[in-house]
């Protein structure tokens, strides 16, 4: 089978947010402090909207 370049990134796109899910996951289930996961909530959003940027 022969994989194409846009396969390949995909599958690393798709990677890559696993990971970062599951990192982010483990941070609310360690965090209690409300201002930190305000914290966290402003990250995700941030990086969301630059991927969202890449995209286009």
């Amino acid at each position: 089978m022969i994989i194409t370049n846009g396969e390949r990134v995909m599958k690393n796109t798709k990677n890559r947010r696993e990971k970062m899910l599951r990192i982010f996951e483990q941070i609310l289930d360690e965090t209690d402090d409300e201002k930190d996961l305000e914290e966290l909530i402003e990250i995700i959003q941030d990086y969301i909207f630059k991927a969202e940027g890449a995209d286009e």
